[in-house]
């Protein structure tokens, strides 16, 4: 079994199914950061009041968030430290631009092992920045966008196929001279054709003129390639890959037993937010 299609951010966040857990699990940003003393009471701290000077909280934490659940991992790089030595302000790094590992060409450290561990090191849009300046964030699950790269691909396919149908439609019927008749002229052509579109409107049946032949196209249709339904299996797979409910992104199951808001809401919590 091969590894699944990875597929990038943009792409994934045109599938509506993506963008609505997307939305669901980023919607924990809405809720108050706040830090705890040992004696479980709120302690003031500067960072959780205003993260990023330049960007609301619910921005970052959001765009974090989504880091953690697309990518597995997300990257803080700190703006200033406290006279506790404890970071004060931070920006969110996009997790592309963060590397572990030097760019190709720098010089060689200049230890024998190829190792220099005297200080820690990561390279950000190729420039190198010290370990102390950076926060790595990991999370619990896998990301999403490497497990459910198949199954927004196939939502990817199947939403051209259905544009297809939708924009530019196959050819279901067409017409060719009769050879025992006379041919018809340009403008003819267009007016017997505008008046068979008009009749089969009108009537499920049409009438064909002598001067030409009618001839059918069997080519499947939406309704016989089923992708109403390959599309709803499809945000079923998506769904189950970012772990929450699949009536959540609008997939109706009736297996579901009884179950009131207050449970659903206390199951995701539990089950979806909580990692």
């Amino acid at each position: 079994v091969g590894t699944a299609p990875r597929v990038g951010r943009t792409e994934a966040l045109s599938v509506p199914a993506v963008q609505r857990g997307r939305n669901l699990l980023c919607s924990i940003a809405t809720l108050p950061l706040v830090q705890l003393g040992p004696d479980r009471q709120p302690v003031r701290n500067p960072l959780f009041e205003q993260i990023d000077p330049d960007v609301p909280n619910i921005v970052t934490l959001s765009q974090t968030v989504e880091d953690l659940v697309f990518e597995g991992i997300a990257w803080w790089k700190v703006l200033a430290f406290g006279s506790d030595n404890f970071p004060m302000s931070a920006v969110r790094l996009d997790p592309g631009s963060v590397s572990v590992d030097p760019p190709a060409g720098r010089s060689p450290s200049p230890l024998p092992a190829g190792e220099d561990p005297r200080h820690g090191s990561v390279w950000v849009d190729g420039k190198e920045v010290s370990g102390r300046l950076i926060r790595r964030f990991d999370s619990p699950n896998p990301a999403v966008l490497k497990v459910g790269g198949r199954a927004i691909k196939r939502a990817l396919l199947l939403d051209q196929a259905a544009r297809m149908y939708a924009d530019d439609p196959r050819a279901l019927d067409y017409f060719t001279p009769n050879e025992a008749a006379d041919s018809l002229e340009d403008d003819e052509i267009g007016e017997f054709l505008g008046e068979w579109k008009v009749a089969r409107k009108q009537r499920s049946t049409a009438y064909v003129p002598a001067a030409v032949e009618y001839h059918t196209v069997d080519s499947p249709t939406p309704h016989d390639l089923q992708l109403v339904e390959l599309q709803k299996q499809a945000s079923l797979e998506i769904a189950n890959a970012f772990g929450v409910d699949p009536e959540d992104l609008g997939i109706s199951t009736t297996s579901r037993s009884y179950q009131n808001a207050v449970d659903r809401r206390r199951d995701r919590i539990n089950d979806v937010l909580a990692p």
